[in-house]
């Protein structure tokens, strides 16, 4: 039961510290019934609460009061000990902007290589590039020199071709000429042969073979008994 009284009173000591700090604000006095009109709660409860939050108040705004000039000799006192941590100060944020200066340094110059890098990287990029274009357009007139070197491979097949055709056919012109005149050839010889050949009999005519000329052709003479029977 205790311990439920205290929450409650605590609650309230809250919403009346709370309804005072509100109503000075508005710059008006914060009285019991201004108050209760906030909280909602009993005279008998708001009024001793309210009491003590003024009297606090009251000696909070009595301690504060402005303090007498400082003496010279304190006065000067306080100027050096600040001088002194002033330089203090400075010298360790001298050395900190040293540190810093240095730091920032290494980190341009880290900078700087990365540049470089990234520049080396560029240029070998490109020049990769550059290579692999070059190959490509290498190979594009490899493949378009060798559909030329195909298109006339084609053309010299097709020629020879007829060229052969042609060559095959004059050889059998050639070869039926060549039979036909090896039979007229054969023919006169023949021929000549039948009239150089000796008679074996002689013809019934009035003229007698009796041997062969100079030219190995047959030797006729007149038939004596005919010429004397023709006397």
């Amino acid at each position: 039961m205790t311990e439920a009284i205290k929450k409650t009173n605590a609650a309230l000591e809250k919403k009346v510290r709370k309804a005072v700090a509100d109503i000075q604000t508005k710059g008006e006095k914060p009285t019991n019934a201004a108050v209760r009109e906030i909280t909602k709660g009993s005279f008998r409860d708001i009024g001793p609460i309210v009491k003590i939050v003024l009297a606090e108040q009251k000696a909070a705004a009595e301690a504060s009061r402005a303090a007498p000039d400082m003496p010279e000799e304190v006065l000067d006192l306080y100027a050096s000990a600040w001088e002194a941590a002033w330089r203090c100060a400075d010298e360790a944020a001298a050395a900190e902007r040293r540190a810093h200066a240095s730091q920032l340094a290494e980190v341009e110059e880290e900078k700087a290589e990365a540049l470089d890098n990234i520049g080396l990287v560029e240029d070998e990029r490109d020049g990769a590039v550059a290579e692999a274009e070059a190959a490509v357009e290498r190979a594009q007139q490899a493949e378009e020199r060798v559909a030329s070197l195909t298109a006339e491979l084609m053309e010299a097949k097709v020629l020879i071709a007829k060229l052969e055709g042609r060559l095959l056919g004059r050889e059998d012109f050639a070869s039926q000429g060549n039979s036909h005149a090896s039979n007229e050839d054969s023919s006169a010889a023949h021929a000549v042969e039948d009239d150089n050949q000796m008679p074996l009999f002689p013809d019934s005519g009035d003229d007698r073979v009796v041997g062969q000329d100079d030219d190995g052709g047959a030797k006729r003479v007149d038939d004596p008994d005919g010429e004397q029977d023709a006397a």
